[in-house]
């Protein structure tokens, strides 16, 4: 990261199959509400390759979610191919 001042947690949420998935949400350290990106690497990558794109974001006021995808970085699960119909195994509520 770089010298914005930001804020980071570690995440974790559940796709629909119950796999965890787990990532990070980067704020700046200054009061929000903040707009939210949502930023995953794709397949066979990894959150941390993200990290020069998220500090951009957050020094222009944005708050980012990053997550791994299932069988990359931290999560488990059995890699899932993607379709144009498909949800990547993730739903919302």
């Amino acid at each position: 990261m770089n010298a914005t001042a930001s804020v980071k947690e570690e995440i974790g949420f559940r796709a629909h199959d119950g796999v965890m998935l787990r990532g990070w949400v980067v704020t700046p350290d200054s009061e929000g509400p903040h707009p939210t990106i949502v930023m995953s690497p794709g397949f066979t990558g990894s959150i941390t390759r993200l990290g020069d794109v998220a500090d951009a974001f957050v020094s222009h006021g944005f708050a980012v979610l990053m997550y791994d995808q299932r069988t990359c970085g931290r999560p488990k699960g059995i890699r899932r191919p993607m379709s144009a119909t498909s949800s990547a195994g993730v739903t919302s509520t």
